[in-house]
């Protein structure tokens, strides 16, 4: 044990919270940003893997039960508590890892962006955001900072997605994903970002973070300052996710967002608004087909390379390692999006062949990530 504590009463982690912890580097000091009832510090410092351990939150309520756990445990002396909206409260240099979890895809980035300069001292950053993970994965590289880890497990009906990031600067993190791009254009034969159809069997790569993102979920009820319309468990309707009080999980739902109180734009599969199949131009907006919109004569934007885009749906990082959890939650996407798709096939309905039109994109796209596992990639 750390500091040659005895532990009369090991702490037992869900596989969400064991995946955190063990991607926490051996010997650094950690921040836990919304800790709940901080049992991942109390595991890491009754492990020995952590000689200290920030164990903050926004709620005193929740900051409360931590304390209890940590003087129940006897290890006052090794974790300390701290009430913080995010990292307001952290002064650099405390921790070398930041860890945060159970929480929306776009609170974290609230959190992180609103860090600053806190953020990128950090040598590495645990993150677990439970929605809008595609957008997420935008931000840190755009923000400059590098995808070096990814896990994912299943446990209770739900997925969980998990990253190790480290900050590179906006240039470096960069110029590492024109160096992945050109690496898979040169491996497919292909001009860089041609994306043609035959090869990718879709138009990917046409969406932007919205289209491509996923809902925004939350942690526990009030755990961080929430705007309104921010996504909390109340506006989401979500389901409660793990053991621990207030960790929520991502659900493979079998209705579309509206009928689950989800905003459009959700990621699960089935739920989220994909680009559109090209048309005729006009067609969409009520003109004759072939008529021109004065927003086409503006120059076209580049499309990404289509793996880019299912490195930011499902993650490069377990994608390349042909991860089974990512491959479960694929082939179970699969067969919702069909079952969704039937239920909707028949319907003579603009907004219904929009729908359709979507799903089935978004079939293709969960497909396209299948491939992985039967390419000697």
């Amino acid at each position: 044990m750390a500091g040659g504590k005895k532990a009369e009463k090991p702490i037992v982690l869900s596989k969400r919270m064991q995946m955190l912890a063990d991607m926490v580097t051996a010997g650094s000091r950690i921040a836990d940003v919304g800790c709940d009832h901080a049992f991942l510090s109390v595991y890491l410092i009754q492990a020995g893997k952590c000689p200290k351990c920030l164990a903050m939150d926004v709620r005193r309520g929740p900051l409360s039960g931590a304390e209890e756990h940590i003087a129940a445990y006897g290890l006052g002396e090794y974790i300390e508590t701290r009430l913080s909206d995010g990292l307001a409260a952290y002064r650099i240099g405390e921790a070398q890892t930041l860890v945060c979890s159970g929480m929306g895809g776009r609170l974290m980035k609230k959190i992180l962006e609103e860090g600053g300069d806190k953020t990128r001292s950090f040598t590495e950053l645990i993150l677990q955001p439970q929605s809008e993970i595609s957008e997420f994965r935008i931000f840190l590289r755009e923000a400059g900072f590098l995808v070096t880890e990814e896990e994912a497990v299943y446990e209770e009906g739900k997925y969980y997605f998990a990253m190790k990031a480290v900050y590179a600067g906006q240039k470096k993190a960069m110029q590492q994903n024109k160096l992945s791009e050109v690496s898979e254009a040169a491996g497919q034969g292909m001009p860089l970002g041609s994306g043609e159809p035959e090869e990718h069997g879709m138009p990917l790569g046409s969406g932007g973070p919205e289209e491509q993102g996923m809902p925004l979920g939350s942690g526990e009820p009030g755990k961080h300052r929430m705007p309104l319309g921010s996504g909390g468990p109340e506006e989401q309707g979500m389901p409660l996710g793990s053991g621990e009080p207030g960790k929520h999980g991502m659900p493979l739902g079998s209705g579309g967002p509206e009928e689950q109180g989800m905003p459009l734009g959700s990621g699960e599969p089935g739920k989220h608004r994909m680009p559109l199949e090209p048309v005729e131009a006009g067609e969409q907006r009520g003109m004759p087909a072939g008529s021109v919109s004065p927003e086409q004569n503006a120059a076209p934007e580049k499309e990404p390379p289509a793996e880019k885009v299912l490195y930011d749906l499902y993650g490069e990082q377990l994608l390349r390692r042909k991860h089974p959890v990512l491959r479960q939650y694929l082939l179970n996407g699969v067969e919702i999006v069909e079952k969704i798709i039937a239920q909707l096939e028949g319907q003579d309905s603009p907004k219904g062949e929009i729908r359709l039109r979507e799903l089935r994109q978004e079939k293709r796209q969960l497909e396209k990530a299948l491939e992985f596992w039967g390419k000697g990639r």
